[in-house]
């Protein structure tokens, strides 16, 4: 994917699933592209390794329709939100 910026969230510990979860945004031309993104690791599991696996399966799974994902339209991200 050329010339996407993307952006991992807040990334937190689901110590049930024993994995690291994130968000991880995908700033495309049409807007932005979240996808929801899960790497098993360990809780001593060194931050570039996470990143690494957050992206991956955030990649893998931004290609899959039917996986948990939401986007704005380019026009619509640029509206200035409610107070």
């Amino acid at each position: 994917m050329p010339d996407i910026k993307t952006q991992i969230g807040e990334i937190t510990y689901n110590c049930a699933e024993g994995c690291f979860e994130a968000l991880v945004t995908f700033h495309t031309t049409q807007g932005p592209h979240r996808v929801a993104a899960r790497c098993n690791a360990p809780l001593t599991a060194e931050f570039d390794e996470l990143s690494d696996g957050l992206l991956t399966d955030a990649l893998t799974r931004f290609a899959r329709p039917d996986a948990l994902q939401s986007w704005l339209r380019a026009e619509d991200a640029e509206l200035p939100r409610a107070a």
